[in-house]
């Protein structure tokens, strides 16, 4: 069984405060069966990658 990826940023959004328990973010992956790969700091190509994925998904769609 193979496990899907998520690439995001690192915005806080997708921390969850730890006091607090697991975010949503973080409770649906666990549903899901998927993995969180945040993008490393200081690294815009990485996040650039990602973004471009979009542009193409939203150029090709229609």
């Amino acid at each position: 069984m193979t496990m899907d990826e998520v690439n995001t940023d690192r915005r806080a959004q997708f921390y969850a405060n730890r006091s607090r328990g697991p975010s949503s973010f973080e409770s649906s992956l666990a549903e899901n069966d998927m993995v969180y790969i945040p993008s490393r700091r200081n690294s815009p190509q990485t996040n650039g990658k990602v973004e471009r994925l979009w542009l193409e998904y939203d150029r090709h769609r229609f």
